[in-house]
């Protein structure tokens, strides 16, 4: 299973993110982006798992947390632009 990552450019919003995906019951880490699909060098990101992926952009959506882009990292590392 992949690991998903929603980027953001503040750790504000990253931290909102993760405050309300707890609140509806989803697990969410907040980590430094990546570098593999860091766009502007710095930011910040939530990881779920890929169960979860499509609960997680609908509890960002109704609670109007924007997120800059979602991505899954596949096991050799590759990152791919997901839209959930």
């Amino acid at each position: 299973m992949y690991d998903y990552y929603f980027t953001f450019r503040s750790m504000t919003q990253a931290q909102r993110a993760v405050s309300a995906l707890r609140q509806a019951g989803i697990f969410a880490a907040l980590i430094r982006t990546p570098r593999a699909i860091s766009t502007k060098g710095c930011g910040y990101s939530i990881q779920v798992g890929g169960d979860v992926v499509y609960r997680t952009a609908e509890v960002l959506r109704a609670n109007l947390i924007l997120h800059e882009k979602a991505y899954r990292i596949t096991a050799g590392g590759r990152a791919e632009e997901v839209f959930p």
